[in-house]
């Protein structure tokens, strides 16, 4: 059981500055490069936060035979950065994209 504490405590200082975008529009022949650049331009018009994006990765959902755009996993440049975007999530109203905190499989586990 301390193992799984420590191993769980250290998932989380590594998702610290990570942040789960949910129904993110897909680009055709989208790069990492592209959805970083995307989920920036994002940010920066919806948000208005200044927040820095260090990394952008899609995960697809391939559930169901049919892949359809899933999770975006967004890493910011600090923990204050990300902290800013989730004070701002009120300028997100009237857009489907949603905003969540990257949870370990024990968080997501206890949140039910």
């Amino acid at each position: 059981m301390q193992q799984a504490d420590q191993t769980d405590r250290a998932a989380r200082q590594l998702r610290a500055k990570n942040a789960v975008l949910r129904k993110f529009r897909q680009a055709e022949n989208e790069t990492l490069d592209s959805l970083k650049t995307a989920v920036s331009q994002f940010f920066s018009n919806r948000k208005q936060t200044g927040a820095v994006v260090a990394k952008a990765t899609r995960f697809l959902n391939t559930r169901g035979g049919d892949a359809s755009p899933g999770l975006v996993i967004v890493e910011f440049g600090s923990a204050a950065d990300k902290k800013k975007v989730f004070w701002a999530t009120g300028k997100l109203a009237g857009c489907r994209v949603g905003l969540d905190d990257d949870l370990t499989p024990l968080q997501q586990k206890q949140k039910g």
